[in-house]
């Protein structure tokens, strides 16, 4: 039976040389790429971080990361102390028991005169 080129040639030292050399070029040429690519992500973020600081000082509002970073903070400062986060504005946390003096709702029954807006009942269709 006849052999294969590739299997007659993989015993030749000579290509087996060029196979060796071939293989740590492409390694290299990798290696090359992902260098590159490193240092374009870091040049990139260099850039974001010099653009955000000028934004910043012309318009004051901070930077997205900035924030981004702040509220994570937050977050794991109010899991930790076992909190509800975000907390609603003008709410006392969790833990803090209400004054049983509070009353939240009065419930009083409300009457619309028939010249007002809901004050008259009509049937559907009328």
């Amino acid at each position: 039976m006849p052999q294969s080129t590739t299997r007659q040639s993989a015993g030749d030292p000579v290509s087996g040389f060029f196979n060796a050399v071939l293989g740590v070029f492409l390694k290299l040429l990798i290696l090359a790429f992902a260098v590159v690519f490193g240092v374009g992500l870091i040049a990139a973020a260099l850039l974001y971080l010099v653009w955000s600081g000028l934004v910043f000082l012309v318009t004051g509002r901070k930077p997205v990361v900035a924030v981004l970073f702040s509220q994570v903070r937050r977050f794991k400062e109010f899991s930790t102390a076992g909190g509800v986060w975000p907390r609603p504005a003008g709410r006392a946390p969790v833990d803090q028991p209400a004054s049983p003096d509070v009353v939240d709702v009065e419930v009083r029954e409300i009457r619309s005169e028939p010249g007002q807006p809901g004050g008259e009942h009509r049937p559907p269709g009328r």
